[in-house]
């Protein structure tokens, strides 16, 4: 489906870009969570070796990995990151938290029942 090569150069070039992105927080632990509603993993990860080894894990090479890395973001954090994908406080990741069926019928029956 997609170029090898073009999928190792657009890897490459995000390993580039985290180059700042990524960095060891003492405060942040690593650790995996499990969503309440899905029962999908979530991955804390607190630096770039971590973090590598888990994208190295978790993409398939044979797709676009644009694509695969877009698939795979709503999986893990980590320090520096622009927004966490997950509600530590009620253990839901956030496709759950905004996409589930029955928070949305739940919503839109208080709405019509107040």
């Amino acid at each position: 489906m997609c170029d090898e090569h073009k999928f190792l150069k657009e890897k490459e070039l995000y390993y580039k870009q985290l180059k700042d992105d990524v960095y060891i927080d003492p405060e942040y632990k690593s650790r995996v969570v499990k969503c309440k509603v899905c029962n999908n993993d979530f991955h804390f990860i607190n630096n770039k070796k971590e973090f590598i080894q888990f994208i190295q894990n978790n993409i398939n090479d044979d797709n676009y990995f644009a694509i695969e890395m877009i698939k795979l973001r709503s999986t893990f954090d980590y320090p520096g990151a622009d927004s966490v994908h997950f509600d530590s406080k009620n253990n839901v990741c956030n496709y759950c938290k905004f996409h589930n069926p029955k928070s949305l019928s739940k919503k839109i029956k208080d709405y019509f029942t107040k």
